[in-house]
């Protein structure tokens, strides 16, 4: 489900029904993409307030993108959350150079804490989304709690203490890991964790990852309201699949998520009635999803003589309009 038509629907109705999937439109996904390239050249989170267009009826990054430290980013979200239009934030997590492409952070306790407590003043809904290696992770809020979220490790002072106890298991490194990152000798931090492999057999920035990603998906469980997406930020469509969600929130149908009058795969919208024989449109009978032309013929289910296929939503064979 295309994730505007997520929000207005939600804004709308309120209905607390979270789709399976969402899609982030062409230039949302791009603007990501140009933001997310600067904040890995400079070794430095970067991201943006995210705001709701509500005569468009989409979501927009904010200008100008806001720069922050190799390990944290201040976008003000006091001041912020009440701003007309405020709706959520993106952020990158920058850890190409410090430990390569592969590894994706997803968002931290702080992120969290921070989206709790400054929910946003003029929406019932919070939409916040984080890049990190090739990975993107939407999380919504869709109830306003201000307290402190809870994980399977406590609440996020004690998966703090849990996730430093990893960090700095090797008491005799913690000095020179800290003059590294300080003076941004990535090189030198690389060390300090293959010396821990080394010798403890233990890989730091793995464990972490998964520290923070077990973190993630239970605070998406045990918090009312919240429900986490993640996907692959190298598709051309980019698309997020719902990883964990509290049990308060329903998960929404095919047929709730579907948008009759836009591709299910790109969001092209349909603009003429009478297309011609070889820019016909896919209509699943079954969940009205529809198909534009390219993504019709990308679908599977080719078969001699015929040129329906099965929908990608639910697998019923096409019929062409």
């Amino acid at each position: 489900m295309d994730i505007n038509k997520f929000v207005e629907l939600e804004l709308k109705e309120s209905k607390k029904l979270v789709p399976a999937y969402l899609t982030l439109p062409g230039y949302l996904h791009e603007a990501i993409k140009t933001t997310k390239t600067e904040s890995e050249t400079a070794v430095l989170e970067m991201g943006n307030c995210l705001s709701w267009n509500s005569i468009l009826g989409q979501l927009a990054l904010d200008t100008p993108t806001v720069t922050g430290k190799f390990d944290a980013l201040d976008l003000k979200l006091p001041d912020s959350s009440g701003q007309l239009g405020f709706i959520g934030t993106y952020h990158n997590h920058p850890y190409e150079k410090r430990y390569g492409p592969n590894y994706a952070l997803g968002p931290s306790s702080g992120d969290w804490l921070g989206w709790s407590r400054y929910f946003p003043v003029h929406y019932g809904i919070s939409v916040n989304i984080v890049t990190s290696g090739k990975r993107v992770f939407v999380a919504l809020l869709l109830e306003k709690t201000g307290a402190k979220p809870s994980s399977d490790h406590g609440d996020i002072d004690q998966f703090e203490e849990l996730r430093h106890t990893h960090i700095t298991s090797d008491l005799d490194r913690v000095v020179v890991y800290g003059e590294a990152i300080q003076d941004k000798k990535w090189n030198v931090e690389k060390k300090f964790y293959q010396d821990i492999l080394n010798t403890k057999k233990v890989d730091l920035p793995r464990t972490h990852q998964l520290d923070v990603m077990q973190m993630n998906m239970s605070y998406a469980v045990k918090n009312p309201g919240f429900a986490l997406y993640s996907g692959s930020l190298e598709d051309s469509v980019c698309r997020v699949e719902l990883l964990e969600h509290h049990h308060g929130l329903k998960l929404m149908d095919n047929i709730q998520a579907t948008d009759t009058h836009a591709c299910y795969s790109c969001r092209q919208r349909r603009t003429h009635d009478n297309p011609s024989y070889f820019s016909q449109w896919h209509r699943c009978p079954k969940c009205k999803a529809v198909f534009c032309p390219q993504h019709g013929k990308a679908l599977t289910g080719n078969q001699l003589f015929s040129r329906a296929r099965n929908c990608e939503a639910c697998d019923t064979r096409t019929l062409l309009f």
